[in-house]
Order: structure tokens, then sequence, then C-alpha cells
């Protein structure tokens, strides 16, 4: 376990003389210098030289200085003295609070390690009532606050991360009346390991939704009639799940989190659910393992995350997700649909050599930036209606088992179907291409050219070189029957019969003279 930040203390500096002396050093050159001036000082001044009763008075005059001046300078000494006493006792305490904390920390450290579920519950909801404290400290900085609090929620993921006691038996005790098919003599051990093993899926549970309670705070908003989700008070630590084991629900939904967030080589064999979540940091699912139920992730907002080597094996949805910045899929396996329906990518995406076994839905997705599906596999229907690349895209090598839905796509970048193989008919239908476009080599590996076709008002960019428009097999064959296109400037384009050459400059709208009756 993590130990606890200690105080840092600054080697105590020895006050100077006058830190310690200042106050009687005045009180004496005022009595050494004020009283015999009183004295001497009135029968210098002009004017009162022969006048008597003038110079009493200004000599009670000075003393009436004097006095009030030692009356003022021992009230401050008083009250800085009581001030100095007063920030002492109250550091004092400061320390007795901290020092408090930390013996219940460690106590809770230890409770983490019993037996009993009961006293490692408490120790939890002791450790999450600490990190609470220790935002609230108003004697601390914001960093100091963060720093103490991160010890806490260190140790909580390390509990996470722990090994799971009898998790072998872990389908053998979800079997429903698995206890029937349990000898008598074994059936003793058996209904033992069984209760610790819910006893501890109901222990980490409590630290997950603890955790998640305070990632995210909900408000609903009379005006837009709407529910928002705000920053929680846990939302600035960094979270730390890798190679976790998750026999139990979890629910990340509503939550903002700041900092990373990792799960890396985790395994989830219950429902993930990270709905209206926002991760402004990194996110790392890398090696994961979703296993049966679902992964719900929709609506989503990540900054970075990374996918690679994971597997899939229930339904997940990323359904109107917004990925901030890089996002990687490389290597990962899907075995049950996947929806990235009305998803939108900010920045480079990649699912290289992904494997998508069942139904595939990238229906009004937004790829704003270069995208990669190189080597990438679609085992069953992959649909990509509607979908807007805004830059390159590239398809190469990839294998299409069933016919894929491109229909009503826009490609603004340049684009590539380089060595793919379609092994069932595609059809090209109201697709607007506005960069080059290569559609090249082996295109129709273990197929034959009646497999592809072109359909509706499907457009190739005029603005492009001609040479940009490429579509030719390695035996230098057409892949399909095309057609030459003259424009005005005499380029010749060659572009599948039946689609049509467009200029993606739009015109400029006409002024309100050139309107006739």
């Amino acid at each position: 376990m993590t130990k606890p930040i200690k105080d840092s203390k600054k080697p105590r500096q020895e006050p100077s003389w006058w830190s310690k002396y200042w106050f009687y050093t005045v009180l004496i050159v005022l009595a050494v210098v004020g009283v015999p001036s009183a004295f001497f000082v009135p029968p210098l001044i002009p004017g009162l030289i022969n006048d008597g009763n003038s110079i009493v008075s200004v000599r009670q005059g000075i003393l009436a200085v004097l006095a009030g001046a030692l009356t003022m300078l021992t009230l401050s000494e008083t009250h800085r003295k009581n001030t100095q006493e007063k920030n002492k006792n109250e550091r004092d305490h400061i320390r007795q609070v901290h020092a408090e904390r930390r013996s219940r920390y460690t106590k809770a450290v230890e409770q983490l390690a019993n037996e009993k579920a009961a006293v490692r519950l408490g120790g939890i909801y002791t450790l999450v009532g600490l990190v609470d404290e220790w935002l609230a400290d108003e004697s601390l900085t914001k960093d100091k606050q963060k720093e103490e609090g991160q010890v806490i929620i260190n140790n909580l993921c390390a509990y996470i991360r722990s090994p799971f006691p009898h998790i072998d038996y872990r389908e053998l005790f979800e079997a429903k009346e698995s206890e029937n098919h349990i000898s008598e003599e074994q059936k003793e051990s058996f209904l033992a390991k069984r209760a610790q093993f819910r006893e501890e899926q109901d222990v980490r549970g409590a630290i997950i939704r603890e955790i998640v309670a305070r990632l995210g705070v909900r408000s609903f908003d009379d005006i837009e009639e709407e529910t928002t989700v705000e920053e929680g008070p846990w939302s600035d630590f960094t979270y730390d799940f890798s190679r976790a084991y998750f026999p139990y629900k979890v629910n990340f939904d509503d939550c903002i989190i700041n900092s990373q967030l990792l799960f890396s080589g985790a395994v989830f064999s219950k429902t993930a659910s990270f709905n209206n979540s926002t991760f402004k940091n990194y996110v790392s699912f890398e090696e994961t393992t979703f296993e049966k139920d679902k992964l719900h992730t929709n609506p989503l907002g990540m900054k970075s995350a990374s996918f690679n080597l994971s597997v899939f094996e229930a339904f997940v949805s990323f359904e109107k997700s917004v990925f901030e910045d890089s996002l990687s899929y490389n290597f990962t396996s899907f075995k049950s649909p996947v929806s990235f329906r009305g998803a939108t990518f900010m920045n480079a995406t990649s699912f290289n050599s992904s494997n998508f076994k069942k139904l595939t839905s990238f229906v009004e997705t937004k790829f704003k930036h270069r995208t990669l599906f190189v080597d990438a596999k679609f085992e069953d229907s992959a649909f990509f209606f509607d979908a807007i690349f805004e830059d390159s895209v590239l398809f190469d090598r990839a294998t299409f088992k069933d016919s894929p839905g491109f229909s009503r796509m826009i490609f603004k970048g340049e684009t590539h179907f380089i060595n793919c193989i379609f092994k069932s008919p595609v059809n090209f239908s109201n697709i607007i291409f506005s960069a080059p476009t290569h559609f090249v080599k082996e295109f129709l590996r273990h197929s034959n050219a009646q497999s592809i076709s072109f359909s509706g008002r499907t457009c190739f960019s005029s603005k492009v070189s001609p040479r940009d428009y490429e579509f030719k097999s390695s035996a230098n064959n057409s892949l399909f029957e095309t057609e030459q296109i003259t424009v005005a400037n005499g380029r010749v384009f060659t572009i599948p019969v039946g689609c049509e050459l467009f200029d993606p400059k739009p015109l400029p709208a006409p002024k309100p003279e050139e309107y006739t009756e």
C-alpha cells in the first residue's frame, strides 16, 4: 500500500536580534529620549523662554504624547503576542488533525486485509471520508489537497486490482442451483467460497460506487429542460484499474474525469456502462476484455483513448460519442455487434488489423482527421451510410465478407481502396469524392468485376488531377466499366460509367439586382 505523504518541514530559522528585542529596545529609547526631552526642549523654544506657563504646557503635551506612544506600543505588542499564540494554537490543532487522519488512514488500510467483509467495508468508507476531509482542508493548498487525496485513491485502486478470491469458480458460483450438483462432502466448502466471492463483489462494487458518486454532479436546467453533468470533487484524480477483474456490474455513467483513466488489461465479465461521461485526458483500454452482457458508452466524450489488442465479446455501443484526440483500435476484436452510429472522431483514428466479426455500424459517423482501416476484417455486414470523412481514409487490404453499406457518403480527403477484398457485391451509390481516389491493383482479388458497381449520383471532383483517379488492377485491366469525360480546360477524366464530375467550390450568391421579375 502507498504510504501517506508527510508534511514537508523547512529548517527553522533563528529569529533575528531585532525581532526578539524590538519592543524593549523601542521602550528604552522612548524613555531615555522622550522624558529628558520633555524637560530640556521647551525652554529652548523661541518665545517660551520667559513664559513659565507655556513651558509647563508644552512639557505636559510632550509627556502626554510620550505616554500615548507607550500605550499604543504596549497594546500592539500585546496584540502581537495574542495573535502569535492564536496562530500557534491553530498550527498545533492542524497538526493534531492531520496526525489523527493519518492514524485513521493506517488503521483503515489494515482493515482492507481483514477476513470479514464488514470490516473491509468499514475501512473503505473511512478512506473515502478521509479523501473528502483532505479536499475540504482549507489549511492546505489545492495541490497539497489533491496530493493527499491521490494517496488514498491509489490504495482504493490497488484494492480493486488485487487478486479476486475464488475467481476460477466464478461460472460455477453464478450457475443456477449449482450447489445441487455438488457432493455433500464438498457442499460446505463450496457454499463458504461462494459466500466469500459474493461478499467481495459487494466490497469492490462499493468502492466503484463511492468513486463514481464523486466524479460528477447532475443538475437540471429548468429553462433548457435538460440535465447537465458538472465536475465532481474527485474529477481531478488519476485512476488506475489496470489488470483488474470486474465480475460485477460497473457503472461509470455521468462522470467527468480530468486526469488519466487506465483499464489496460482489465476484464469486464458483466455489464460496463460509461453513458454520458466525459474523459478529458488519456484513457486506456489496451488489451482489455469485455466478456458478457453489454458495454454502454453513449454518448461519451473522450480526449484520447487506446483500445489496442482489446476483445469485445459482448455488444458495444459508442453511439453519439465524441473523441477529441487520437483514438486507436488496432488489433482489436469485436466478437459481437458494435455501433459507432453518430459518433464524431475529432483527430486521427486507427482501426488497423481490427476484426469485426458481427454487424458493424458507422452510420452518420464523422471522421474529421486521418482514418485508417488498413488490414481490417469485416466478417459480417458493415454499414457506412451517411458517413463523412473530412480527411484521408485508407481501406488498404481491408476484407469485406458481406456486402458493405457504402451509400450517401462524403469523402473530402484522399481515399484509398488498395488491395481490398470484396467477397460479396458492393455498390457505391450517391457518394461524393472530393479528393484523389484510388481503386487500384488487386482490388478484385478473389472476385470478379461485376461485384463492384456505382449507382445513383456518385460524383468525383473536377478540381483534382485526372491522374489521381485510378481504377486499374494489377493486370492493367479496368475494374469496372469506365468512361472518359473532357472538361472545359481540356482535361480528360476517367471515371466509372454513370458517375458525374462536379465542382466542389460553391457558386457565389447572386446579387439583389440580378433578380428579375
